[in-house]
């Protein structure tokens, strides 16, 4: 409940401060604004600080005069930034806006406007002090309110979130600066600020009573100017209290018992901004505003050193982890940044960090004020409790049994993840129940509470339970055949640690084994000493199946056979050993593959269960040999010839399969294919088969004897019934060619080598004799004769003639065949060429000009020779000269030709050049060129040097130009420019300023001279004078004959003298006619049309003696009647009046006065 201060004006006498630091959780939320952005904050909550919006973002954009408040449990009950206060649901309280404390508006706040601490001894009572703004009103003193938390306020009766029950209460009347501290136990607390603009501290003192008194005290220079923009800290010992402005940062020593300063220090640190002490309260660290940097002050070496020296920062403030951090001013950082070493004995090993905690938005100045008086000396509840001891799941803890101190109550304040956490039970309730086996497991925070809490000590007590989740365990079945080794059964669990067989298990390792079948259980324990739910494995023996009977098979040579067997049950599998071995096949019958020898087979039976017989019964496969019967090749043999045919085997016996016969041997006269089947004992058949062929001798006819030409050769065929030749040359193919008399003869073996033989003569004739000549070539247009010779022969040319000569013009390649009385022929070609006449062709007859000679010559290239008429002898000649040309030309094949050409002279070019003859000073022209009778480019040679086909000139002068065409023709032109001088023009006015509205009746009259033909205005207007009643800039052009320009202008300014309203102090409302309104009255220059034209508003009041306000008026003439407000005939006597106007100028008129009425 709210508590109502006592009205006591009197110092009390403190007991010494026990300074005890602690824990403190009404620091852990930070609010804090910003005129950038929108409110920012800080959650301490973790341990370290994350940004944290909970709060409004529109409710604090004030970048200083922040204070925010938290209770003991860390959670936000309100902050204010010195005009409003803001519950937890981020709206004002129903009576917290118009704190008197900074003024309205961003830039108005003050750097430390707003400071919140608890009502000395009260749990619900919060004291706000707010201090003024030097941009607001800083007559308004140290002020106070306090907010009372169990008003309901916006919140209900049952969950109330506060109200301000005192409301800008005076700690201290008189203009104060913009900071303001604190220092103080739970029962006593000082709050410091400062005087603006002297040197006195405002000393004021609250009390478990209330605010009891506030004193000054005269000490340290006086602050004044933006040292009063600066800020005050004092450190957690409450022994020193710090400055930091525009003097330079000062240090006091306070005394606590009687809440004065004393030991004034001039640090030498000057112009500086946010301040705040080191944890130990021995240094003192001050940022840069206006300075730049950050520097701390060592009280113990009285020295200064840099923490950084770059930058501008905000306000410095301690936060919950005892580390310091800091705003910046520039307001284009989302960062705070922090000293995280502040007992260092130096600025540089503070720890500087410039971008500590990422705000996501951007700061400015300021941080929230945090002031947590210091605890006193009480007796607290006991709330020790031992550890708890962590359990398993589906096991149950007594709580009671760790209670050292007070008594309780037990609760779990944090469960783990899940839906089925454990709970509080048992008679007392102070046991702690995972009993059922399907239990969340995880950490469980679990809190003791005394049953009887003090105020301001704790009252609770927590522990963790981790509840650990039971191991578990899996084990696998097994099944073996009557006879085989003992299964292995293994538990598999990620966390066992040990493990305990029972049923047909046995041990206590991780597998055990067995034999008979039936349930091997286990359970496992892991190094939580928790033990698992049972797993059960089951062992299955089955029994093995016996083969009874087998059957084999024989067969005669390779191939496969079918073996068959009997089993009591299952199916078959065949080996090839009795044990071991090789599978071969399953089933019965089973077919073997291709056997070559007799071989022994394995059956062993297989149960449904995989059990195999534990004897294999053998079934013999027997392979017996074919008889090996051999003919022989089949044979060739010529007619007449025999063969005995027979196999050389002995206990067999036989069967000719042509005859039927039953002898072990054939004799064979006659072509045919001859076969026997052989049986041996085993009744196994070999059969074999013969080809005997009986062949003719071969067909051999060389022909009649022949005779061939000379120089030829003959084909001999000895036939295709040969297999093998022997020729009486050596050859041994089937044909042959001869090219010599001589008598030839051939032996033929055909392929039973039977033969035949044949004989022929051959004899050679002569042939004639050609000769054409070797390939020639002659000259276009030449001839020449071919002669075959041979008189009395045959001709054939392969042009058709037949003659024995023919004349040849044309290029070709030319042949001749003859033939002799022995019908032998002979032939000859020769290759007739046609040497081309030189390529000899100077052209169509051309021109020739002066600057370009033209160059005749001839396409042929590498002649023998070259003759001109001019006696020269190269392939071209260049001339300029006109004239008749002709040229001779031997080629390399000494063909000749010639060609003449006539040269005329070429045509001048016509040239003119194009420009202005006069130009204006500071003008240019360009000189441009037309031409005529011109062939292609054309080349532009000036006499300034330039090669265009334009010049830009801006001086008097002679310019020439020199044209030459692509055909080397040209022409020439000569210009005169001359430039100029431009014509003078100077502006001249009556007046240098009017006014230009319509009631002013101003003008002026702007005259010029000059020495120009005319001049024309701005507007057009075209003459010596120009007369305006505006005022403004004036521009006037000048032009000569030439249509050269000058130009000048003149600005005339706009002044309209003040309305100078004065009014009367005596008025007459009586109704005469005369002096019957209260109304201005102006100069003898003034009229009344003109007044209004230049005022830009006008307000006119009027009040009695009382100061009630009778008569008003505004943006019309002043006029009063004597009436007042409501109609009524005002008494006579004095009234006091204000008249307040501005003109169009931008003057700005405040007029009072009295007038007496007497009617």
């Amino acid at each position: 409940m709210f508590k109502e201060p006592l009205n006591k004006h009197f110092w009390l006498l403190l007991v010494p401060l026990v300074f005890t630091l602690n824990t403190i959780s009404q620091n852990e939320i930070w609010y804090f604004g910003s005129n950038f952005t929108n409110t920012a904050g800080l959650d301490f909550s973790s341990g370290s600080p994350v940004a944290h919006n909970g709060q409004n973002s529109n409710t604090m954009r004030f970048y200083e005069s922040n204070a925010s408040f938290t209770d003991g449990s860390g959670n936000m009950l309100f902050y204010t930034d010195g005009i409003a206060v803001y519950d937890a649901s981020n709206s004002i309280m129903p009576n917290g806006s118009g704190l008197i404390g900074s003024g309205a508006g961003t830039t108005a706040s003050a750097v430390q406007g707003a400071l919140s601490f608890k009502w000395p001894g009260t749990e619900d009572s919060i004291f706000v002090f707010t201090a003024p703004s030097l941009d607001g009103t800083p007559a308004n003193g140290i002020r106070y309110n306090v907010v009372d938390m169990t008003s309901s306020g916006n919140g209900t009766v049952g969950s109330p979130l506060g109200d301000l029950v005192m409301k800008n209460e005076i700690a201290h009347p008189a203009a104060a600066c913009e900071m303001m501290t604190a220092i103080g136990t739970c029962d006593s607390i000082w709050v410091i600020s400062h005087r603006s603009g002297n040197n006195r501290f405002i000393i004021t003192l609250v009390t478990e009573d209330g605010v009891q008194a506030t004193n000054t005290q005269a000490i340290g220079p006086s602050v004044t100017g933006n040292g009063r923009r600066g800020s005050i800290a004092a450190n957690v010992q409450g022994t020193k209290i710090a400055i930091a402005g525009a003097w330079p940062t000062g240090v006091w020593v306070f005394d606590f018992a009687n809440g004065v300063l004393s030991n004034a220090l001039n640090t030498g640190m000057g112009w500086y901004y946010g301040s705040e002490w080191s944890p130990d309260g021995e240094k003192l660290y001050v940022s840069g505003f206006p300075a730049t940097g950050i520097k701390q002050w060592n009280t113990n070496t009285s020295s200064a050193s840099n923490v950084t020296t770059g930058g501008t920062y905000g306000e410095i403030v301690m936060g919950p982890d005892s580390l310091l951090y800091f705003a910046k001013v520039s307001g284009t950082s989302n960062f705070l940044g922090r000293i995280s070493n502040p007992d260092a004995t130096s600025g540089g090993a503070a720890g500087f960090s410039n971008n500590a905690v990422n705000l996501g938005q951007r700061v400015s100045f300021g941080l929230p004020q945090i002031f947590i008086p210091t605890p006193c000396s009480v007796t607290c509840p006991d709330t020790s409790i031992s550890n708890l001891d962590d359990i398993c799941v589906g096991l149950t803890e007594d709580l009671s049994a760790h209670e050292l101190g007070s008594s309780g109550s037990w609760s779990i304040t944090s469960t783990p993840a899940g839906s089925n956490p454990a709970v509080i039970g048992g008679a007392s309730s102070d046991v702690f129940d995972a009993s059922d086996v399907n239990v969340d497991p995880g950490i469980y925070e679990v809190t003791f509470t005394v049953d009887a809490p003090v105020g301001g000590c704790p009252s609770t007590s927590t522990r963790n339970i981790e509840v650990f989740s039971l191991p578990t365990v899996t084990v696998n079945d097994a099944t073996i055949c009557e006879g085989d080794a003992a299964a292995i059964f293994t538990a598999t669990s990620g966390t066992a640690t040990g493990w305990s067989w029972s049923d047909e298990g046995t041990g206590s390792d991780q597998t055990t084994t067995g034999t008979i079948a039936g349930s091997y259980t286990v359970v496992v324990t892991d190094g939580n000493t928790c033990t698992s739910l049972p797993a059960i494995g089951t062992l299955t023996v089955n029994a093995r199946p016996t083969v009874t009977s087998t059957t084999g098979a024989e067969r005669c040579g390779e191939g496969s056979v079918s073996l068959e067997a009997v089993v009591s049950s299952g199916t078959i599998d065949w080996y090839d050993a009795v044990s071991g071995g090789a599978l071969q096949g399953t089933g019965s019958p089973w077919s073997t593959g291709v056997l070559t020898d007799t071989t022994m087979y394995y059956a062993e039976a297989i149960s449904p269960e995989g059990c195999t017989s534990e004897v294999r019964i053998s079934a013999l496969a027997m392979v017996h040999r074919i008889p090996n019967v051999n003919l022989g090749s089949d044979t060739l043999l010529c007619l007449g010839d025999s063969i005995k045919l027979g196999t050389g085997l002995s206990d067999v016996t036989f069967l000719w399969l042509i005859d039927g016969s039953v002898l072990d041997s054939l004799v064979v006269t006659n072509s045919g294919n001859y076969d026997v089947n052989v049986t041996d004992t085993n009744n196994c058949v070999g059969y074999d088969a013969i080809t005997v062929t009986f062949l003719d001798v071969p067909v051999l006819d060389l022909g009649i004897d022949s005779s061939i030409c000379e120089g030829d050769s003959m084909l001999l065929n000895a036939g295709t019934d040969g297999v093998r030749y022997e020729w009486s040359t050596g050859d041994s193919l089937q044909t042959i060619f001869v090219d010599s008399a001589s008598t030839y003869s051939v032996i033929v073996y055909n392929i039973a080598n039977c033969s035949s033989k044949d004989t022929v003569v051959v004899t050679v004739d002569t042939v004639p004799e050609i000769d054409l000549g070797l390939d020639t070539a002659i000259c276009n247009l030449d001839t020449i004769i071919l002669d075959a010779g041979n008189e009395g022969a045959i001709y054939l040319w392969s042009n058709g003639s037949d003659s024995s000569a023919i004349l040849v013009t044309t290029e070709n390649n030319y042949s001749v065949a003859v033939t002799n009385s022995f019908l032998c022929s002979a032939s000859d070609t020769i290759q007739i060429d046609i040497n081309a006449l030189p390529n000899v062709n100077l052209g169509l007859d051309r021109d020739v000009c002066k600057y370009l000679p033209i160059e005749l010559g001839v396409a042929e290239e590498n002649a023998n020779s070259y003759l001109w008429n001019t006696g020269e002898t190269t392939q071209s000649i260049s001339t300029d000269t006109s004239g008749v040309y002709f040229i001779d030309v031997y080629s390399i094949y000494s063909c000749f030709k010639s060609d003449t050409i006539i040269v005329s002279p070429g045509p001048d070019l016509d040239v003119q050049l194009v420009n202005d003859s006069v130009i204006c000073n500071g003008t240019q022209t360009n000189i441009t060129v037309e031409v005529q009778n011109q062939t292609g480019i054309l080349i532009y040679d000036w006499n300034t040097l330039e090669n265009a086909n334009y010049i830009n000139v801006d001086s008097t002068g002679e310019y020439s130009i020199l044209i030459k065409d692509e055909k080397g023709c040209w022409g020439s032109d000569t210009t005169t420019v001359r430039v100029q001088d431009l014509p003078f023009i100077v502006l001249s006015a009556d007046t240098i300023s009017i006014c230009s509205i319509e009631e002013a009746d101003e003008s002026v009259t702007i005259s010029c001279s000059h020495n120009g033909s005319y001049v024309e205005w701005g507007d057009g207007f075209v003459g010596d004078e120009y007369t305006s009643d505006l005022s403004g800039w004036f521009e006037a052009f000048v032009y000569d004959e030439h249509n050269c320009s000058s130009y000048d202008s003149i600005t005339i300014s706009e002044y309209c003298r003040p309305v100078r309203v004065t009014l009367p102090n005596i008025f007459t409302p009586n109704g005469d006619g005369h002096n019957d309104g209260f109304i201005p009255f102006e100069m003898v220059w003034e009229d009344l049309e003109y007044m209004l034209a230049n005022l830009e508003y006008i307000d006119f009041k009027v009040y009695n003696r009382w100061g009630e306000l009778i008569h008003t008026s505004s943006l019309v003439v002043p006029y009063w009647n004597g009436l007042d407000s409501e109609g009524l005939e005002a008494s006579d006597g004095f009234y006091f009046w204000t008249l307040n106007y501005g003109d169009i100028n931008g003057d700005k008129f405040y007029n009072n006065g009295y007038v007496k009425l007497l009617r």
